[in-house]
């Protein structure tokens, strides 16, 4: 027994393009294309990206926490979206989703001064973006580098 099924070459056009769409959103592609793949799971990765990048820290994380980055960005959130793309980080496509903040003290007292702190944000195991910032009355934000 034959079974033909029927169909118009937009309505194949159509499914195709919805797998490829699922395809990508399935495995990532769709939502953090551009931005490098940095492994955040533990603490000794985190460090291991820190002094990548040239950065003495502490040991331990001071402070860890979870927030939520805004599904609408404000003048605030947007200008601290610039500082992330200074180091190739973009928090856009993250809108709306929960994260960590890992804060580490840096110690490099030389070249930030006292009350010197890395932010790193992490979302399922990855970094998504971060700043070095000081808690000084005329304190400081600053990307945690710069490409």
């Amino acid at each position: 027994m034959k079974l033909y099924v029927l169909f118009s070459k937009k309505a194949i056009a159509v499914f195709a393009a919805a797998v490829f769409l699922l395809f990508l959103a399935l495995s990532g592609e769709f939502s953090a294309s551009e931005q490098n793949r940095i492994s955040g799971k533990t603490n000794a990765l985190r460090l291991e990206f820190l002094s990548s990048i040239g950065l003495k820290t502490e040991e331990e994380c001071e402070s860890k926490k979870e927030i939520v980055i805004p599904e609408k960005f404000s003048d605030v959130y947007k200008n601290y979206n610039e500082i992330q793309k200074k180091s190739g980080f973009d928090l856009y496509p993250y809108s709306g989703c929960k994260a960590d903040v890992y804060t580490y003290k840096v110690t490099d007292t030389k070249k930030f001064g006292e009350n010197t702190y890395a932010n790193i944000i992490v979302l399922k195991g990855e970094i998504i973006g971060g700043d070095i910032s000081s808690r000084e009355l005329s304190g400081f934000m600053l990307p945690l580098f710069e490409k």
